[in-house]
């Protein structure tokens, strides 16, 4: 069995893309800056992978994983600052995964069991990159209702998967981590 380390995810919002997350000292810099105690920050990472940036993109969230709830809200509560510039930083609440290649919620595409593509957009065979169905022809692959696709953050079924993952996750619906501090409940 594989054990998780139990870091406290915030993510980091529009963070510049030449910002050296994956060096050691780019973050002792970010903990001394923000008078953070040194080796708070467990990890950093880019939420969507370099590879698939836009040549022109600027900016990119990234998600800081934390080793204790108490520095996580301090930075909640404070922002953070790196290389000058004051970003906004909030509690990671990951969406309830859904599939890439299905559209089911409950596995990714690398445990996909079925055959075919089915597009996020219109429900086709195929991949939603390829699609070519105009904004009418939407239709969710999950609750099969026309006018959204089954990204939709409006899709009833996503938002029913929502509140399903919240009851398992109560601490979902606090904005800081809980912490002996009634501040935080």
């Amino acid at each position: 069995a594989f054990l998780r380390p139990n870091y406290h995810e915030l993510v980091v919002e529009s963070l510049p893309v030449e910002t050296q997350i994956e060096s050691m000292f780019e973050r002792s810099c970010i903990e001394d800056t923000n008078d953070l105690p040194n080796g708070s920050i467990a990890q950093i990472r880019w939420i969507k992978p370099i590879e698939k940036r836009r040549a022109d993109q600027r900016y990119a969230h990234a998600i800081l994983s934390m080793n204790d709830r108490v520095t996580a809200n301090k930075l909640i509560l404070n922002q953070v600052i790196v290389g000058g510039k004051v970003l906004r930083v909030r509690k990671n609440k990951p969406d309830p995964r859904r599939c890439a290649k299905c559209n089911v919620f409950g596995h990714i595409a690398e445990q996909c069991k079925a055959e075919h593509d089915s597009c996020a957009r219109c429900t086709g065979r195929h991949r939603m990159s390829i699609c070519i169905a105009t904004s009418d022809q939407m239709q969710c692959a999950n609750c099969k209702v026309k006018g959204h696709g089954a990204a939709s953050c409006e899709c009833p079924f996503f938002l029913c998967k929502l509140k399903d993952k919240a009851q398992w996750e109560p601490e979902r619906g606090y904005e800081l981590f809980v912490t002996p501090d009634p501040e935080t409940w």
